[in-house]
């Protein structure tokens, strides 16, 4: 992930004794994407049916 320059975003769990910081926009962006790609598998999976 270094060498690519990427970042992980994880958000850090609400009980952990030691705070992990978090780049919520990121975090959000990404988010999004992934409920998008989910979208989009979901109906290929209704529209290859009929």
């Amino acid at each position: 992930m270094v060498a690519r320059d990427m970042k992980a975003v994880i958000p850090p769990r609400c009980n952990r004794n030691k705070v992990r910081e978090c780049d919520w926009f990121i975090y959000k962006e990404r988010h999004l994407i992934e409920c998008f790609f989910n979208k989009i598998k979901h109906y290929r999976r209704i529209f290859s049916r009929f």
